[in-house]
């Protein structure tokens, strides 16, 4: 694998030992933290899918239809993918100010679509979980505050 691939075969789910190699000692404490952060503040378990041959598989965290985030596991790195809608987008806007610039750079430079934007925030590339943490709560409050 090269760093940031992702799992593409369909025919082989990628068990938990593969994507922790995969995601390397440097990133792993983050991925886990993370997972931790999302089951214990959201009471979300997330569902391991196959997204297609250019997505490949992901764990998506949603509570009956509506999916909070989706979180790709990659060689050395990981990327959450947040749909925002408008509302989700207002919410944001109150919170901006805990954003690093480069994550607001990502969101602002992320495309605008009829319903929303799909922010693509790879750990460690764009910054840390923290950073999630803040654009998770604007789509989603937590059930538990963790903080």
């Amino acid at each position: 694998m090269e760093k940031h691939e992702r799992f593409l075969n369909k025919e082989e789910i990628p068990s938990e030992a593969k994507i922790r190699r995969a995601l390397g000692k440097d990133v792993l404490p983050h991925w886990s933290a993370l997972f931790e952060y999302l089951q214990q503040a959201y009471m979300i378990k997330p569902d391991l899918i196959y997204g297609g041959k250019n997505y490949g598989w992901m764990f998506k965290f949603r509570k009956s239809s509506k999916t909070l985030c989706v979180i790709f596991p990659e060689k050395e790195s990981f990327t959450v993918v947040i749909v925002f809608g408008k509302s989700d987008l207002d919410n944001l806007r109150a919170d901006y100010d805990q954003l690093t610039k480069m994550t607001q750079n990502v969101i602002n430079d992320t495309h605008q679509y009829h319903d929303g934007k799909w922010v693509r925030y790879t750990i460690p590339l764009h910054g840390n979980i923290n950073q999630v943490k803040i654009m998770l709560k604007a789509k989603r409050m937590p059930k538990v505050n963790l903080d």
